[in-house]
C-alpha cells in the first residue's frame, strides 16, 4: 500500500511539473506582455489572477484528478495568498533592491515557488488532508496491475 501512495505522489509530481510547465510559459508571456506598459507589480498581478484559475483547472482536470468541488475552488485562493506574498516580495528584494532584471527576477521567483506551490496545490485538492485523492492515477494503476 505504502508502495502504491509513494508511486501515485511521484506521479502526481511529474503532472504537477507538466501543468506547472504549461502554466510557466503562458504566465511568463503575458507578463512580458504586460510589462512592457504596464509597472512590474501590476503585471505581475494581473499575470498572478489569470494563472491562478489556469492552474486551478489544470489541477483538478490533470495533476489530481479530483475535478471542480466548491470547497477546493474556495480553498485554492487562500493558498495562492502565500504564493503571491512569498513572489511579489522576492520581486521587490530582486529588482528594486538588488538591481535584477524584472525578467530575470520573474524567472526566479517561477522557478524557487514550486516546491512551495506543489505543497500548497496538494493540500488545497485534498479537501485539508496532505493526500488527495488522485482518480487519474488510481486508474493508471490498476491497469498497470492487470
Amino acid at each position: 500500500m505504502l508502495a502504491l501512495a509513494q508511486r501515485l505522489s511521484k506521479r502526481q509530481f511529474v503532472r504537477f511539473l507538466i501543468a506547472g510547465g504549461v502554466n510557466t510559459i503562458v504566465t511568463y508571456a503575458v507578463f512580458v506582455i504586460l510589462s512592457s506598459f504596464l509597472h512590474y507589480s501590476l503585471a505581475y498581478t494581473a499575470t498572478y489572477a489569470f494563472g491562478m484559475v489556469l492552474s486551478y483547472g489544470l489541477a483538478g482536470a490533470f495533476v489530481f484528478g479530483t475535478g471542480f468541488r466548491p470547497r477546493s475552488a474556495l480553498r485554492f485562493p487562500f493558498i495562492y495568498v502565500v504564493q503571491y506574498l512569498y513572489g511579489l516580495g522576492l520581486l521587490f528584494l530582486l529588482i528594486d533592491i538588488f538591481g535584477v532584471d524584472r525578467y530575470a527576477a520573474a524567472l526566479v521567483v517561477i522557478v524557487t515557488g514550486i516546491p512551495l506551490n506543489f505543497m500548497l496545490q496538494r493540500y488545497a485538492m485534498s479537501g485539508g488532508t496532505s493526500q488527495p485523492r488522485d482518480n487519474a492515477c488510481d486508474l493508471m494503476a490498476a491497469n498497470d496491475e492487470r
